[in-house]
């Protein structure tokens, strides 16, 4: 039997996140933050905040034996690897693998999912409960 495995929303959530940074207030905030630390182009400054937070999701969820590494085909890994190492970053480079992972939420084993302390506790995280 296959169990759900909360990785998958952990990741959905941030890659979400990061899609929408751009478009957010949040965005500003994290700005000031990055032009405080000496950069001085606001271009440069968008650019290392989505560098960071890219980098943290290739490694959490995206790599070889990565701490909630998900599961997704290894061409979609591949190509992401693939840019990570190369430095190229943009908003939709994880949007093949938010797809995937979003079928497999899809799956009956995200309904069971719903009922437990997991998924209340990431519900919290991101602020639906509040």
């Amino acid at each position: 039997m296959k169990e759900f495995s909360p990785q998958n929303v952990h990741f959905y959530v941030r890659v979400v996140e990061l899609e929408r940074l751009k478009k957010l207030h949040k965005i500003d905030k994290l700005l000031i933050k990055a032009l405080k630390k000496g950069l001085k182009e606001e271009t440069e400054a968008r650019q290392n905040i989505l560098r960071e937070i890219a980098e943290d999701i290739v490694n959490e969820f995206i790599v070889e034996d990565s701490p909630n590494q998900i599961n997704i085909p290894a061409s979609i890994r591949n190509e992401i690897v693939e840019a990570h190492n190369k430095g190229e970053y943009d908003y939709a480079m994880f949007r093949k693998a938010r797809l995937c992972v979003y079928n497999l939420m899809g799956s009956d084993t995200f309904q069971r999912f719903i009922g437990t302390p997991d998924f209340d506790k990431i519900m919290d995280n991101v602020g639906v409960y509040r």
